[in-house]
């Protein structure tokens, strides 16, 4: 930008140079005047104009090497530019695709519980192994929601307070062949970004994977409420929970037509689910 502001007043010494500096007038006319008068005087405008050339004719090499200074200096900052502008655009995609690949599984993925086992389904890895906890059947508040509690829980020195909430440990009540005894559950790391339960289901929704299925349970209906949970299809008992001490107990869910339309829900039926990720 500043060499072409130099450029017009290079371009009007150029000229002036070059044309011999035309633009000098020639000494006036005197009638008096002899020839040799009239040859001397255009002698001394030669013998000026050759001086005025050699003067100007320095000052504008060194402008024309400032003016190529410039350019070249304009043309490196304008490749410096141009450098860290594509620096950023690298980066740029190069952020996208370490998003994307944690969104496809790739060094990314999203957890759940797998209620009612020990373990994690194929393709899953296990964060850790626990024991199901929640508020006791009987008591009218507290929480709703169950946990999967570690097996290696860590305390510190708080003091106990005035008021307080229970953590009880949790029952299967008629299901199956493991009535009354603990429920272990698992925190699991599915490779997928996603992770949903599906109520009501036994498949996934098309482009979805299953991690695992199984039955709806709750509290029972005339206690105090709790949350739903996807307890698995094949559950398991923890060792040495066989001891009916209550605590959190959990009932399988049946579907009751009325508000809920039947078809395509049946009466009195067992609800199935089902834990999808993607």
């Amino acid at each position: 930008m500043r060499a072409m502001l130099l450029l017009p007043g290079l371009m009007i010494l150029v000229a002036l140079v070059t044309e011999g500096w035309a633009g000098i007038p020639p000494p006036p006319p005197d009638d008096s005047a002899t020839d040799a008068d009239i040859l001397a005087e255009l002698v001394k405008v030669k013998k000026i104009q050759r001086n005025m050339k050699r003067l100007f004719t320095g000052q504008i090499e060194d402008l024309e090497k400032q003016v190529k200074s410039l350019e070249d200096n304009e043309t490196d900052s304008l490749q410096a530019m141009q450098s860290q502008f594509q620096t950023l655009i690298s980066q740029f995609e190069s952020k996208i695709a370490s998003v994307a690949a944690s969104g496809s599984g790739s060094g990314g993925g999203s957890s759940y519980v797998r209620w009612g086992r020990k373990t994690c389904p194929d393709g899953a890895s296990q964060v850790y192994a626990g024991v199901v906890g929640g508020r006791h059947y009987a008591h009218a508040g507290g929480a709703t929601n169950a946990l999967c509690l570690t097996k290696e829980p860590e305390y510190d020195n708080t003091t106990k307070p005035v008021y307080f909430g229970y953590l009880y440990g949790a029952e299967y009540e008629y299901i199956g062949d493991v009535h009354d005894q603990d429920v272990p559950c698992s925190v699991c790391m599915a490779p997928k970004a996603t992770t949903i339960m599906v109520p009501a289901r036994i498949t996934c929704p098309e482009g979805w994977t299953a991690q695992y299925s199984g039955h709806l349970v709750s509290g029972y209906y005339g206690r105090a409420a709790t949350e739903y949970l996807c307890l698995d299809g094949s559950p398991e008992a923890e060792v040495g929970g066989e001891p009916n001490k209550n605590g959190f107990l959990l009932y399988l869910v049946l579907t009751k037509c009325g508000s809920l339309p039947c078809p395509p829900y049946e009466d009195n039926l067992v609800t199935t689910c089902v834990v999808c990720s993607k």
